[in-house]
C-alpha cells in the first residue's frame, strides 16, 4: 500500500510538475503574443498614418494637376486664337522721328478693336481690313502724311508694314 500510495503521489508530483510547465509555457504565449501585438500594433497605427496623409496628398495632386491641365489648356487656346498686340512697322522712306511715333501711335489706337479678336475671324476680313488702310491720312504738325498698306501679318502679334508720304497742308491746298 506504501509503494502505491508513494507511487500515487509520485505521479500526482509529476502531473502537477508537467501542468505548472504547460501554465508556464501557455502564460509565456499569452505575454508574448500581447507583446509582439502591442509593438507592431504601433508601428501598423504608424504606418496607416503615413498611408493615410500619402493617400490625401496624392489627392490633392491629382487635383492640381488637372486644374494645372485646364489652365494650360485654357492660356494655350486663348495665346493661339486671340490678337494679343499690334505692331506697325513702317517702310523706307521713313519720316522724321517725331512724325512717325506719332503715325505708329494713332494706327495703333485705330487697329485696338482687332485686339483680343480672334485671328481666324479677322484673317476672313483682310481684304476689308487692306481696304480702310490702303489710303489713311493723318494730319499732324501742320502737315498730311498719308499711309499706303502694303503688307498684314495676321496672327497672335499682327504685324502692319505701311509707307508713309508726308505733304504740306498749305501746299497742297494751294
Amino acid at each position: 500500500d506504501d509503494l502505491c500510495a508513494v507511487a500515487g503521489a509520485d505521479g500526482l508530483m509529476k502531473n502537477k510538475r508537467i501542468l505548472r510547465y504547460v501554465a508556464i509555457f501557455l502564460l509565456g504565449l499569452i505575454v508574448g503574443g500581447a507583446a509582439i501585438l502591442i509593438l507592431h500594433g504601433r508601428q501598423l497605427e504608424q504606418l496607416m498614418i503615413i498611408n493615410r496623409n500619402l493617400t490625401l496628398l496624392y489627392e490633392r495632386k491629382v487635383e492640381e494637376i488637372a486644374s494645372l491641365k485646364k489652365e494650360r489648356i485654357a492660356e494655350k487656346e486663348k495665346r493661339e486664337d486671340r490678337i494679343e498686340e499690334i505692331r506697325v512697322t513702317l517702310l523706307d522712306p521713313k519720316p522724321n522721328e517725331i512724325i512717325a511715333t506719332e503715325i505708329v501711335n494713332r494706327l495703333e489706337k485705330d487697329m485696338a478693336a482687332l485686339k483680343e479678336k480672334k485671328v481666324d475671324q479677322v484673317a476672313e476680313f483682310q481684304p476689308l481690313l487692306h481696304e480702310l488702310l490702303k489710303k489713311r491720312t493723318y494730319k499732324l504738325d501742320g502737315k498730311n502724311v498719308e499711309i499706303q498698306l502694303k503688307t498684314v501679318v495676321i496672327s497672335r502679334v499682327t504685324q502692319l508694314f505701311v509707307n508713309t508720304r508726308v505733304d504740306l497742308v498749305n501746299s497742297t491746298s494751294q
